[in-house]
């Protein structure tokens, strides 16, 4: 205590000394010590004087006040948003939040941040019009990205802390928000003109507006900032973002009566994107992440989303998507199209993964798989170059996996599906990273089978059930037309000195041994059939397996696999880091292997357990003796035998 008391002494000298001299450097060695250790051991009455101390001392300081804000922060942190406007001193939140005061943005951020902690709190917050404003115009006029992307969110956990959404369940027409819609923050936001207006005049192409003093790169940044913050807040609400609340302001800026807010304005209205290709990079970015955020349908009784329909209804759903279906039309600028054709694929991968039933019933999947069958139909030395067709197979691995199945109803091959042009010896890292996302299949299916009296029940998602069916059959479809698949991966996984490639090979033995599958369905006609399945294979068909660790421990993947994952790993010892450096590219391929034995390990003996083979129980001897060793095993070559046993 008497330690305590000596610091709290010399801190109070100290401070009172800077005060009245306020040229006098801190000591930030005594500020941190006294944050570490004294801060939470003071009595309330100490630590209010030298809060209030502190406060008087960090508005007059010529120096960098970031020690004695720290150390004020960490006194606050017991403190509510209401107790801190409790104080007997008054916090000014205003000229804390002016851009012009950088080094007091954050603190005065932080201290806003409580107020975040319940609606309550929040609303209190709400009733201050004057320092909602100053955070919203520090939050889009501000030069620095730190503080920036803080005020984002702090504006982001208002609204969520105050969220106050009625549901209507028989309304099938969506009215205009009104008060009892929404918590006071959002009213504040949105129903305060001054405010609302605030995010027009700070992100419109105008620079000219009096009320906000911003250059054009400035206000490019302010509509970044504005384009990654709005699909966040139409999640929340999308009714409160795409209706006019203030139609002379929204009028102003270009908006028609039967537009959709502030939605509206920053999809169409803010950007020229004929004339600014990163601007209009954000913007399909913007797209997709509405799609991806918003799934909720506008009305009761529709099945689209509200984003997805917004889109769809402007154009913009088709222009974005046009850049990657249709790089080559004539009405795109080439040097745009080489900005755009990626943020359009994501675009495009959001879509199909947002909404996969929307997606396979509309025109674009069909020109999906044309787009990418041309992308990847494309010679052995691009696919090893620095300009592999890396978008279109993150597309590729972003659809349905229904979608890249042969149509049996209308007479596809395996030839059709774009997966078979993904190649597996001359090949790299994407590729074999795409392969694995589609053999493994969805994540989220964990099949439990309770008893036939327990009253759980036993479904599962259809259309989960369809994916891991799906992967099954891709598995084998691709593996029976390419039976050197695991060869190339496994010497893929042993060229260490390619190390991303070689931990992509990792990766896909990693994904079919964990891989849940599911056999294909006998009642869906788009859908192929176990036979279908045998019939399209090349003759004789490969037996098929139910589960990844089965389809790994059968031939013709059981000869390269297991011997790979039980032999020794390969070391640079002789180069700089040595086989023990965390950070060299022995290492991490080493243990991603060793995780990957394991992985086959423990499904391994998940299946020994309900099926009692010999094989299998002397199987997972020698792997439960190899996991033993650790992943630098020196034992020489082990699992010779294994290797060529039959199942």
């Amino acid at each position: 205590m008497a330690s305590n008391a000596h610091l709290l002494e010399q801190l109070q000298e100290h401070l009172a000394h800077v005060q009245e001299h306020p040229t006098t450097p801190l000591d930030a060695k005594l500020l941190e010590s006294s944050k570490v250790f004294l801060a939470s051991n003071l009595a309330p009455s100490e630590s209010a004087s030298l809060i209030q101390q502190l406060a008087a001392l960090v508005t007059t300081l010529q120096q960098d006040p970031t020690p004695a804000n720290e150390l004020l922060l960490k006194l606050l942190a017991p403190y509510s948003f209401s107790d801190l406007l409790s104080f007997d001193f008054p916090i000014d939140f205003v000229a804390g939040l002016d851009p012009a005061a950088e080094p007091f943005n954050l603190l005065t951020l932080a201290l806003l941040g409580k107020a975040t902690a319940t609606g309550t709190q929040a609303a209190i917050l709400a009733t201050k019009p004057a320092v909602v404003l100053a955070l919203v115009r520090l939050w889009l006029c501000t030069p620095d990205t730190g503080v920036a992307d803080k005020a984002g969110n702090v504006l982001f956990a208002l609204l969520k802390a105050d969220e106050q959404i009625v549901e209507h369940p028989t309304e099938t027409i969506a009215a205009a928000p009104t008060a009892s819609d929404q918590g006071l923050v959002w009213r504040r936001l949105f129903g305060d003109r001054d405010i609302y207006s605030l995010f027009y005049a700070c992100c419109s192409l105008d620079t000219s507006t009096p009320d906000v003093q911003l250059s054009r790169r400035q206000k490019s940044i302010a509509q970044a900032r504005l384009l990654q913050w709005l699909p966040k807040v139409a999640a929340l609400d999308w009714n409160m973002v795409t209706h006019n609340h203030h139609p002379d302001v929204e009028g102003k800026y270009g908006l028609k009566p039967t537009d959709k807010g502030l939605v509206h304005f920053a999809a169409c209205n803010m950007v020229d994107h004929k004339e600014d290709v990163l601007m209009h990079m954000s913007l399909i970015n913007f797209y997709a992440d509405l799609l991806e955020r918003v799934k909720k349908p506008e009305f009761q009784g529709r099945a689209d989303s509200a984003a997805l329909e917004y889109l769809i209804a402007t154009g913009l759903h088709a222009r974005s998507l046009s850049f990657f279906l249709q790089p080559d039309n004539a009405s795109h600028d080439p040097m745009d199209v080489s900005f755009l054709y990626g943020v359009s694929a994501r675009y495009c991968s959001t879509y199909a993964t947002s909404l996969p039933e929307h997606f396979l019933r509309s025109s674009t999947l069909q020109a999906t798989l044309l787009s990418i069958s041309k992308a990847l139909d494309v010679g052995p030395s691009k696919w090893t170059s620095d300009d592999s067709p890396k978008h279109a197979l993150h597309v590729l691995a972003s659809l349905p996996r229904k979608a890249l199945l042969p149509r049996v109803d209308a007479g596809s091959t395996w030839a059709s599906s774009p997966l078979s042009l993904v190649p597996s010896n001359r090949t790299n890292a994407d590729a074999l990273n795409t392969l694995a996302t589609i053999f493994h299949g969805p994540d989220e299916r964990r099949v439990v089978q309770f008893p036939p009296d327990s009253p759980l029940s036993n479904d599962v998602d259809p259309s989960v059930e369809a994916e891991a069916a799906a992967a099954r059959a891709l598995f084998y479809l691709y593996l029976s037309h390419r039976p050197r698949l695991f060869s190339d991966v496994v010497s893929h996984a042993d060229t260490i000195a390619l190390k991303d490639k070689a931990l992509a090979a990792i990766n896909l033995i990693s994904a079919v041994v964990t891989a849940e599958w599911a056999p294909l369905p006998t009642d869906d006609a788009s859908s192929p059939t176990e036979t279908d399945l045998s019939t399209m294979m090349p003759q004789p068909a490969l037996a098929t397996a139910e589960a990844g660790v089965l389809a790994i421990l059968s031939p013709p993947s059981l000869e390269y696999v297991l011997p790979y994952l039980l032999s020794p790993a390969q070391s640079f010892a002789n180069l700089v880091g040595g086989r023990g450096d965390t950070e060299s590219t022995a290492y991490k391929i080493a243990t991603a292997k060793f995780d990957a034995l394991r992985a086959l390990q423990r499904r391994l003996r998940q299946i020994s357990q309900t099926e009692k083979l010999a094989e299998y129980e002397e199987m997972l001897a020698v792997i439960d003796k190899r996991v033993t060793e650790g992943p630098w095993s020196r034992e020489g070559e082990v699992g010779g035998r294994i290797g060529t046993l039959e199942l």
